[in-house]
């Protein structure tokens, strides 16, 4: 595959995952308050986020990476009974892994 058609690819993926990223933190959101004014259609909410500058779209997307780290779950402390042994493990609430992967 030639070099400027691995670049074309690149940007291109960029592109999408940028958009993906927009449109999850647009869909994250129930409504805007500014003043007085309630702003509930998701058409408009996505279009804010969409048109805003980039120091506004940052502050958005710093917001819900601390909104999940404060409420991510911490790993749970475990002692075997027959051993003794400690471990840590990871305490999700994924609905795709909850039967396990031999359930």
């Amino acid at each position: 595959m030639p070099e400027e058609q691995k670049v074309q690819m690149i940007n291109e993926a960029f592109v999408k995952l940028g958009a993906l990223n927009l449109n999850s933190i647009a869909d994250s959101i129930a409504l805007i308050k500014a003043g007085d004014d309630v702003v509930d259609n998701p058409e408009y909410i996505r279009d804010f986020i969409q048109n805003s500058d980039r120091k506004v779209f940052s502050k958005i997307r710093d917001y819900f990476v601390s909104l999940r780290q404060t409420a991510a779950m911490k790993p749970l402390s475990l002692e075997c009974h027959d051993c003794g042994h400690k471990y840590e493990t990871p305490f999700t609430l994924d609905v795709a892994n909850f039967f396990g992967s031999n359930s």
